[in-house]
């Protein structure tokens, strides 16, 4: 009988040690639509961090690899830099060097070559400054 009433202290004394010890946990799912798009420049995003989303509106030159590489060359008026584009996203426009695009994407920064972008949309700068079709 003893040893049963000092067993139930100790399981006592657990619980209320459990109960004192537990804290609620907060955590935060970000999105990735709530993480900010920053505009930049070539010169910014080849200076950004890993991961940070961008903006940037230029010209894309040319492929650098290949026919099966993704990259291509994109220029603004700051310089010129590396990108990542899935070729399903070209075949949706006609782009030439001369046809101006805002690209929007997320740097990929490696220790041991330059940032590029991997581009995740591209729009024509023309087609953003025409006023909205709307109904009559």
């Amino acid at each position: 009988m003893k040893h049963k009433n000092i067993y139930l202290a100790l399981a006592a004394v657990a619980l209320i040690c459990m109960a004192a010890m537990a804290r609620p946990a907060f955590a935060t799912f970000l999105h990735d639509a709530d993480r900010k798009v920053h505009r930049m420049t070539v010169v910014q995003a080849l200076s950004s961090i890993d991961g940070e989303r961008c903006e940037l509106d230029g010209y894309v030159e040319g492929k650098v690899g290949g026919l099966l590489d993704s990259k291509h060359i994109f220029k603004d008026s700051t310089g010129i830099m590396e990108i990542d584009i899935d070729e399903s996203l070209l075949n949706q426009l006609k782009i030439t060097p001369k046809t101006r695009v805002r690209l929007i994407g997320e740097i990929s920064a490696g220790p041991f070559r330059k940032n590029i972008v991997k581009v995740k949309t591209i729009l024509l700068i023309e087609n953003l400054k025409k006023p909205p079709v709307t109904k009559k």
